[in-house]
């Protein structure tokens, strides 16, 4: 399973509590209700914590949940500067406060070379900007398709909207290399979550003249046919796509290189 993880500690506004307080804590019915962020830990400091702040901002705006005060998060990461680690950094409303923060570190996922989707059984539900701009922590569609996907022993399921254009993965956004050389990735009508990672390496690639990242409405069929495809998210960068259902991906291991570089860890 492709997000396997051994949780290291919690925290509830600053406050180390005991893992299953954690567990516990999202089980209670406000945990759909709030947002979050998932971020690489490396050395001790997010390196996309521009980006990662952005979006928590968005949420806010969408939720009426303020971002919290996350003044804690530096003396806690100061405590985890040996190695990298996965955060996720939820915002609940509270009770006594306007919002609360509860911070997870846990070991980063299995690393993994070839990504194998499934496509899921069911288009995904998602309208207006929510599930594009907004990181929601009610997550019963992606869970239910990436259970499917691990089941079937694939690593995540390749999502779409009700008109089957491609949108993203369970947890990553999609990049292709087109049979024309260029870089193309779903677009935004499709509803794919603008994801920290893709903003990121599109804002690199796209400086450049020669490798701008074009938006386009992608079908499944187009995704086969591509000369590479690529996850990219957060966590990981990039990691090539090899195949999709039954059908197996070509690799590109230069451009994989090349554009792998690009991220900060």
């Amino acid at each position: 399973m492709s997000l396997v993880t051994s949780i290291a500690a919690a925290y509830f506004d600053g406050v180390e509590i005991p893992l299953e307080e954690w567990r516990n804590l999202q089980t209670n019915a406000r945990w759909k209700s709030g947002y979050f962020e998932t971020m690489r830990l490396s050395a001790g400091k997010i390196p996309l914590w521009t980006y990662h702040k952005s979006r928590l901002e968005r949420g806010a705006r969408h939720t009426d949940i303020p971002v919290p005060e996350l003044d804690f998060l530096q003396d806690v990461f100061k405590q985890f500067n040996t190695a990298d680690y996965r955060c996720r950094l939820t915002v609940l409303k509270n009770h006594n406060r306007a919002s609360s923060a509860v911070l997870a570190i846990s070991t980063l996922p299995n690393k993994i070379y070839g990504y194998r989707l499934k496509t899921a059984s069911l288009h995904h539900p998602f309208t207006g900007n929510d599930a594009h701009e907004v990181k929601l922590s009610d997550r019963d569609y992606y869970d239910t398709m990436f259970a499917e996907a691990d089941d079937a022993g694939y690593n995540d399921a390749l999502l779409y909207d009700a008109s089957g254009l491609v949108s993203e993965t369970c947890i990553a956004n999609l990049l292709m290399l087109g049979p024309d050389g260029q870089f193309y990735t779903p677009s935004t009508q499709s509803k794919p979550l603008s994801g920290v990672g893709l903003r990121f390496l599109r804002d690199i690639l796209s400086a450049n003249p020669e490798t701008p990242v074009h938006d386009a409405m992608l079908f499944r069929q187009q995704l086969i046919k591509s000369k590479a495809l690529w996850i990219v998210n957060a966590l990981r960068g990039v990691t090539p796509v090899v195949q999709i259902d039954e059908h197996s991906l070509p690799i590109d291991p230069l451009v994989t290189k090349r554009i792998s570089s690009v991220f900060p860890f």
